[in-house]
């Protein structure tokens, strides 16, 4: 039994201000860091932020707004969260950004 998770994320290309909200059907994404790095793996050059699947429960550390991107830093792909942020974002109806 296959169950099909609902997701949806908002695209925007900074350069031109255009944005575009796109459904998500790849079964392999459950959460930011696999949506970010399927991202990070078409174009290197996209930072991508969202809320886990448990975002809006009571479940404790389940509310990070989780980041990822390429760092310089680490010169590579590399997350970060926020703690707390997705109790908000995740009342935007989106899952990532």
């Amino acid at each position: 039994m296959n169950n099909i998770i609902e997701q949806t994320a908002l695209h925007i290309n900074a350069a031109s201000g255009q944005w575009q909200v796109h459904d998500i059907h790849d079964p392999d994404i459950l959460g930011p860091v696999d949506y970010g790095l399927a991202r990070y793996l078409e174009n290197r050059d996209s930072f991508t932020f969202g809320a886990g699947l448990l975002a809006g429960s009571r479940i404790p550390g389940s509310r990070r707004l989780v980041c990822v991107a390429y760092s310089p830093a680490w010169q590579g792909f590399y997350t970060s969260s926020l703690g707390g942020g997705a109790y908000v974002f995740h009342r935007t109806g989106l899952d990532y950004v």
